[in-house]
């Protein structure tokens, strides 16, 4: 579901399923982990490399980013599929 102000999308994650480190071109992003658990890596802007925080996300946890304040890489550590919209 989209419009001009949002898009939510719900996404199915395989056990172990990783993204790459990266922002979000310009714009806010917000996840709610709807299912299963799963590990948050927070990195440095200038050293992409470089891990700020690592936080680890349960069943109905949020998190919020923005490109001005970080990049980040999310993971599926459930023994399973995860969800998270």
């Amino acid at each position: 579901m989209k419009n001009e102000r949002y898009k939510l999308i719900l996404l199915c994650w395989e056990e172990g399923q990783t993204t790459p480190i990266h922002g979000h071109g310009g714009e806010n992003c917000w996840v709610y982990f709807v299912d299963g658990q799963f590990s948050e890596t927070i990195y440095n802007m200038e050293d992409k490399m470089k891990v700020l925080e690592e936080n680890e996300m349960l069943s109905g946890a949020g998190s919020y980013t923005t490109d001005s304040s970080r990049l980040h890489s999310i993971k599926n550590e459930t023994q399973g599929r995860g969800m998270t919209l």
